[in-house]
């Protein structure tokens, strides 16, 4: 091996300063993006401080932290990894989890996201209650 490759070799990967998440705005599809990795990126695209539910397979839903108090209309409905359901407020986006740290979507993670987060339905005119659309 030349010195050269030895050296090229011994340096690490330069990290992304993306993720490629599942953006999620109310009243619209669902788009795939890359979102710049920083906390002021999450904020300004959740619309506030950030908050972030466990889903299934180390995915994460970063939403609002109060969008229910501040008014925001709801979203989507999801199923957290334990199998309880959530319902999110505002715009929000879904993502890999990495430790601590948010990570890129796999085409696998995208393909499943139906599975897990849906359209909000009411239960009918005198119910608060919303459940999942059937995805089948």
């Amino acid at each position: 091996m030349t010195n050269q490759q030895s050296e090229a070799a011994a340096k690490p990967e330069l990290e992304s300063t993306t993720i490629r998440a599942a953006v999620y705005r109310v009243g619209a599809e669902m788009v795939v993006q890359d979102i710049p990795k920083s906390l002021e990126s999450y904020q300004q695209l959740v619309g506030g401080y950030i908050e972030v539910a466990r889903l299934p397979d180390d995915l994460a839903l970063v939403c609002n932290d109060e969008g229910i108090n501040y008014g925001m209309p709801p979203n989507r409905a999801y199923r957290f990894y334990n199998g309880a359901m959530g319902l999110a407020f505002g715009d929000f986006f879904v993502c890999r989890t990495e430790g601590s740290a948010f990570g890129s979507l796999t085409d696998d993670d995208i393909q499943r996201l139906p599975s897990i987060i849906s359209r909000p339905r009411s239960g009918g005119p005198h119910q608060s209650i919303y459940v999942m659309e059937d995805t089948k």
